[in-house]
């Protein structure tokens, strides 16, 4: 190869990789703003939006989106002092129709007096729309 084609391949790579970071930035921004338990984006999941949680020690939780935002309200009174510590993007594949991505979160907060730091794994299926994504289901483990 030439000096001028490896060159090439070079800046078309490193052009090619910063579009991903872009693009995986604004996955994350998108992301955590479902980790704000105050101000959470309904509006940003589909009307047949449903959900999946597992912990550890429980039986399995089902939510549908009018389930979740009652859910949220509840647990808004009993929790205080969230904070997200880390997202991170595990794997995130597109089509072109809809977006899938793997990540874990880990945040902290507090019920009364007692401190909880938990680590999540989210996978989360969204719907691409002309103005963004919609997010259309959710399995959670923790």
């Amino acid at each position: 190869m030439n000096y001028l084609t490896r060159l090439l391949f070079i800046v078309l790579f490193f052009f090619l990789s910063i579009g991903k970071s872009y693009a995986s930035d604004d996955l994350k921004n998108y992301l955590l703003k479902f980790m704000d338990t105050k101000n959470y984006p309904y509006h940003l999941l589909n009307d047949e939006y449903h959900a999946y949680v597992k912990s550890e020690g429980f039986p399995p939780m089902y939510f549908n989106k009018r389930n979740l935002r009652k859910m949220m309200e509840e647990q808004n009174t009993l929790i205080s002092n969230f904070e997200v510590i880390n997202l991170t993007i595990l794997n995130s594949f597109d089509t072109e129709f809809f977006t899938s991505v793997i990540f874990e979160c880990d945040y902290k907060f507090n019920i009364g007096n007692t401190n909880f730091n938990v680590k999540s794994f989210f996978h989360t299926i969204m719907e691409k729309t002309e103005t963004g994504w919609i997010v259309i289901f959710d399995a959670q483990s923790q």
